[in-house]
């Protein structure tokens, strides 16, 4: 692999540093703007390369050394060079780029950096266990252990389980299954049930509701940020008392809120989840809730939903589309409550919807996803008068 010395000009989205060789931009993994470094091209596109640090001859003060030993080389991880809070800073920077005309604080919600995932997806070799490397499908055993997963996650635990399972599946999806809500990265000795959550219906406690999720069912991977992303939610929504959700799942924020609605209705294109929403919502005695399957996508709300006054979006990375946009212009909410895991895509959705009459009241950065370049951003839109 071909190897070139440089001077790392500066941050970049997706979890990366930036340098030009010859005019052509590198996108580098494991560097800090400043640094010299010796670089590997690991791949090559036509207008762009990607790299890896491979030796550092001058180093920034800030740099910390990496507590993982898979690190730059492992698809997961960007960030295990930074010591945590300059991470939290440097994404609030890069989320600031995005939306400099952001209005007030922007907030930051953050926990534990360690040990904080409560599911896990396990890639299987020949008789080992790990996760992919980046930019391939090459196992990379994890042998010492993954920082971001409780003890109960780690491969120590699963590898002879799995050599021993006749069905040789090429990976292994695990939750921790835990009604009592045990905090895993504060208390490592507690056991709660780890189930396979492609075959297997799972539960997790938030505050006093517990969670069931259908296999295969979507669920926010950080439990202990769950509660302070929920309670955010609610401090922008004030005193409605009735909601819209768009892409509402198995019910979490809108069971979760605990708000005692009088008129709630939460759309999913998925039809267990919506299930296991009505189920979620029968074992919280929760009444006036509303779950309904629709591909929002490509159908369009009935007529009594476009009456609501305050709307939830949690859409996945793509976004919203031009009918979801559309059927907001016509609807004109007086809130939007958006809640996105892409700051490109709800960068672009934000500034359609300011055309059409809304404006960024607040928002605030939930870095559900410690270490890696992804995180949550929360923002409350209202309709200009």
């Amino acid at each position: 692999m071909k190897k070139i010395r440089i001077v790392i000009e500066k941050w970049a989205h997706g979890g990366f540093s930036l340098a030009h060789v010859e005019g052509r931009p590198i996108f580098i993994t494991g560097g800090i703007p400043g640094e010299e470094v010796d670089i590997t091209i690991e791949k090559e596109e036509k207008k762009v390369s990607f790299a890896k640090v491979t030796d550092i001859l001058k180093k920034d003060k800030i740099r910390t050394e990496s507590d993982c030993n898979l690190f730059g080389e492992c698809g997961g991880c960007s960030y295990r060079h930074l010591p945590y809070q300059e991470e939290l800073n440097l994404k609030k920077k890069l989320l600031l780029e995005l939306f400099p005309d952001v209005k007030g604080e922007l907030e930051v919600l953050s926990g534990s950096p360690v040990k904080y995932r409560n599911n896990v997806q396990w890639q299987m070799d020949g008789g080992q266990i790990g996760f992919y490397g980046r930019f391939s499908h090459n196992l990379l055993p994890v042998e010492t252990g993954c920082p971001n997963l409780p003890d109960i996650l780690q491969p120590k635990l699963w590898q002879d389980k799995f050599q021993n399972r006749k069905d040789k599946k090429q990976k292994r999806e695990l939750r921790v299954s835990d009604p009592s809500g045990t905090d895993l990265a504060k208390n490592q000795k507690a056991k709660p049930a780890v189930l396979n959550s492609e075959r297997e219906t799972t539960h997790v406690r938030v505050g006093e509701m517990v969670f069931s999720i259908p296999p295969t069912g979507f669920f926010q991977i950080n439990t202990g940020l769950i509660l302070p992303w929920l309670n955010q939610i609610k401090e922008y929504i004030g005193t409605a008392d009735s909601c819209l959700e768009l892409f509402c799942g198995v019910g979490l924020i809108g069971l979760g809120l605990g708000i005692p609605w009088k008129r709630y209705q939460g759309y999913e294109i998925n039809q267990q989840a919506i299930e296991f929403a009505k189920r979620n919502a029968d074992e919280m005695r929760r009444t006036r809730m509303e779950f309904v399957t629709k591909d929002l996508y490509s159908q369009n709300l009935p007529k009594e939903a476009m009456t609501i006054g305050t709307w939830i979006v949690n859409p996945p990375r793509s976004g919203l589309n031009d009918r979801i946009i559309a059927q907001m212009e016509s609807a004109r909410p007086k809130k939007i409550i958006y809640s996105s895991c892409n700051p490109q895509t709800l960068k672009r959705d934000i500034s359609l919807l300011m055309k059409k009459g809304y404006e960024s009241a607040r928002m605030c950065l939930v870095d559900f996803f410690p270490r890696t370049h992804h995180y949550e951003v929360l923002v409350d839109l209202r309709l200009e008068l």
